[in-house]
């Protein structure tokens, strides 16, 4: 029997409020309630009847599309691609989509807050109060400070619209991008190494589309002492026990995960103990109105790949 799984756990939060529009599909709907991305068994299950696909961060490979019999459509629940093997769903046929903008401002506001909280040292001053010390340091001036974002697509250029509220210099790092005057917001269009080198924080924004590390040690160390570093984007751009080393040993100031090369993150000792840096479950675009906008989109997508709907979706085909 044709099937429509809806895989991101996220979305089973909120999944109730489109039923109505879910039943107009004539379908049956599963939907993950379980909290967490759906294991390998279910998705052999899944393969098996799945006509469309909204997906999240599990893995959609080669061999889950071979098993596919009747699947048509992949609405990916965000920008990044790189779990789904986009060359063996085109070989089948079948199409994908994404949900470029439905999290931009999210994650933007999310990498804002990080580094706010790192340049005013807020874990290591919330831990020091906990353990009675009453330590009134000043906060840092927040004028004059170079941010190098490093992708500078829709949540980069949000986030550097956010920078220059605070005065900052806009180093961006896109080789996408031909000149620096087609960039809003950016003051600077450099190299990767040069903006490192350059900048008092970075943030990451692009998608992995290789299995390389683009940020090892040798680019860390390239980095000004007491940097702060963050990557919202996705895990396995960097190297995190490179982060861990640069933070313990005092050349960095301060770093922001929300991604890891291996999720659920687990590989927690190197960072035990490290008073100023902030860890978290790949959240950063996860806002109440980009889970609407997102889910929204797949949906769109879903009823357009389906006859249900003669407007072309908001959703973004590959």
């Amino acid at each position: 029997m044709s099937q429509i799984f809806i895989n991101p756990p996220t979305l089973g939060t909120i999944a109730a409020e489109y039923q109505s529009r879910l039943d107009r599909l004539g379908m049956p709907c599963e939907i993950n309630m379980s909290g967490k991305v759906v294991s390998d068994e279910t998705l052999a299950r899944q393969a098996e009847t799945a006509t469309a696909l909204v997906a999240g961060l599990e893995r959609i490979d080669a061999t889950f599309l071979a098993r596919s019999k009747s699947l048509k459509l992949i609405a990916k629940y965000g920008v990044g691609y790189d779990n789904i093997d986009v060359d063996a769903a085109r070989a089948r046929g079948i199409r994908i989509t994404r949900t470029l903008g439905s999290n931009s401002q999210a994650v933007a506001d999310c990498a804002l807050s990080a580094i706010l909280a790192l340049l005013h040292r807020l874990p290591e001053r919330h831990a020091r109060t906990l353990n009675g010390a009453w330590d009134r340091h000043f906060h840092p001036a927040l004028d004059g400070l170079t941010i190098a974002i490093v992708g500078y697509g829709r949540i980069g250029s949000r986030l550097a619209r956010h920078a220059k509220h605070f005065g900052w210099r806009v180093l961006a790092v896109d080789p996408a991008k031909a000149s620096v005057e087609e960039l809003t917001d950016a003051d600077a269009l450099l190299p990767l190494k040069e903006a490192l080198a350059r900048a008092d924080i970075v943030s990451l924004h692009y998608p992995r589309l290789h299995d390389r590390v683009d940020i090892g040690a040798r680019e860390i160390a390239l980095m000004r002492p007491g940097g702060i570093f963050v990557n919202m984007a996705r895990g396995g751009l960097v190297d995190e026990s490179a982060l861990a080393a640069a933070l313990r040993s005092g050349h960095l100031g301060g770093v922001a995960l929300d991604v890891f090369a291996e999720e659920p993150f687990r590989d927690c000792d190197p960072w035990r103990g490290l008073s100023n840096a902030i860890l978290t479950p790949h959240i950063a675009g996860s806002s109440e109105a980009a889970l609407r906008t997102g889910f929204e989109m797949c949906l769109e997508a879903i009823e357009f790949a389906f006859g249900l709907r003669s407007e072309e979706p908001r959703a973004s085909f590959l």
